[in-house]
């Protein structure tokens, strides 16, 4: 029976079947210490399912960060940019103003 329930999960469980065949005596278990077994392999994968997710969210969330400094700073330079333009404008006005003056 034990062999049967092995044999129907899904694929990528084989890894997991592997082991509990080669550790355990499928002649020997009872079906709730194989499920018992079961649910604790998927424990563990969903719980590195879990942290790659979180992992992968963290590297997003340092990404748009990033984006957003780099961003804000290339604002910044062009803002200083402009300011650097309008006061050479406006020097370049008051040099003209005060040559017509002479």
């Amino acid at each position: 029976m034990n062999e049967k329930l092995l044999r129907s999960l899904d694929p990528k469980y084989d890894y997991i079947v592997v082991s509990i065949e080669e550790a355990k005596d499928l002649e020997a278990i009872t079906i709730d210490e194989l499920t018992g077994s079961l649910k604790i392999h998927e424990q563990r994968i969903n719980r590195r399912q879990e942290s790659v997710e979180q992992v992968l969210q963290s590297k997003t969330q340092i990404e748009r960060r990033v984006g957003e400094a780099k961003n804000k700073s290339i604002n910044n330079q062009n803002q200083t940019t402009i300011k650097t333009e309008e006061a050479s404008r406006s020097w370049a006005i008051l040099r003209m103003r005060t040559r017509w003056k002479k």
